[in-house]
């Protein structure tokens, strides 16, 4: 089973258990989520849910105006045009008057249909609703335990709140782990660890295969799930900061007002102890790789060897004077076909030089860089 699935049982069954509660998708939806399902719900049922048509805008003040007239409703729809085109409504609507609509935004990112191009992605999104008063967020990753939490939370908590899946398709990723509404969750935290990654939605569990990858050659690094977005967890972030000595965030999403975003501003207001923060985000440039197949366009963007680059250049740089200013030049794997064990994160580094053209040459981690003279 993976996400797309989940939520629709989990409407369905809401739908059986509550009168109250209304479903409305947009375009094609209705044939996507409940087709099969509908077979089990009986008329009344089958009648609150309610395609909107392609008609994003007035879907969202219709959902309104069921809430405020005691139902529970969700309104199913891309992430694109839910934040984007109804931008209006949902702060006028739903935003002010704290309506109990539930958004589930699927396709965040650059999940979105390949062949529909630039209009059916979100990169955005995030930092659209966080602008927005009364709005909660929750970007929600490929896992049961954030998908099962936030949609009970959301049948039980009054108030709007906007449930963002990058990839709605994708399988699950084999973790459990707690989940408790706004506070990070832990998913990997080694003893002796001097990085973290901090992901948020399709990214965990990507983040997660990185971690995985490092483990086999000896390199262990934490893991952590920043599914709410709003309100955002800075207790949390603050322990994260206290135990690791470089931070890394991964999202499917433009630097301005998302997970880094946030972050950043804690930094610069808070500032604790010295930091070295790496933000992975969508970048301009990114836009032109939309069209690419969708693992494709991740792994240029977010690849394990820039990760393992910007972690060994912020240790190595701060330790030794030489390698303040480290370039990339090519990747290579040793003879067992694997990175180098030499990799060192704790500010030790460890690596054989060779001096040519007055440069420094060396290894880190199995990828070899140089100095600028």
């Amino acid at each position: 089973m993976n996400n797309l699935e989940n939520v629709a049982n989990k409407l369905v069954h809401l739908l059986k258990k509550d009168k109250n509660v209304y479903v409305l998708v947009v375009d094609g939806w209705e044939c996507y989520f409940f087709d099969e399902a509908k077979k089990h719900l009986s008329e009344e049922e089958c009648s609150r849910i309610i395609n909107m048509g392609i008609a994003e805008q007035n879907a969202v003040s219709f959902a309104t105006g069921l809430a405020l007239n005691g139902k529970i409703v969700y309104l199913v729809m891309f992430a694109a045009f839910l934040s984007m085109r109804a931008a209006e409504q949902l702060k006028l609507d739903v935003g002010f008057n704290n309506a109990n609509v539930k958004l589930i935004a699927i396709h965040g990112g650059f999940s979105g249909p390949r062949i529909a191009g630039y209009s059916h992605y979100a990169l955005e999104d995030l930092a659209i609703l966080n602008t927005i008063p009364n709005i909660k967020i929750a970007n929600i990753a490929h896992s049961e335990c954030e998908l099962d939490y936030y949609m009970d939370y959301s049948y039980r908590t009054y108030g709007p709140i906007y449930l963002r899946f990058d990839n709605p398709g994708a399988s699950y990723i084999g973790l459990s782990y707690k989940v408790e509404s706004e506070k990070i969750s832990k998913l990997i935290e080694p003893s002796n660890s001097a990085f973290a990654i901090l992901a948020t939605g399709n990214m965990v569990g990507y983040a997660y295969n990185i971690i995985k990858n490092l483990n086999k050659v000896g390199i262990e690094g934490c893991l952590y799930s920043a599914h709410s977005i709003k309100p955002f967890d800075e207790k949390g972030l603050k322990k994260i900061l206290l135990k690791n000595k470089v931070l890394i965030t991964l999202e499917e999403h433009v630097s301005q007002g998302g997970l880094a975003s946030i972050v950043a501003m804690y930094i610069a207001e808070h500032k604790p102890r010295e930091v070295n923060f790496i933000p992975y985000v969508v970048k301009n440039k990114d836009y032109s790789r939309v069209l690419m197949d969708y693992d494709k366009t991740v792994h240029k963007m977010f690849n394990c060897e820039d990760i393992i680059f910007d972690i060994s250049g912020v240790q190595n740089s701060k330790s030794q004077g030489k390698l303040k200013y480290l370039y990339r030049k090519q990747v290579f794997v040793d003879d067992q076909n694997r990175l180098n064990k030499v990799f060192n994160l704790v500010g030790i580094p460890l690596y054989k030089e060779i001096i040519t053209n007055k440069k420094h040459k060396f290894y880190v981690g199995g990828i070899q860089f140089y100095t600028k003279k």
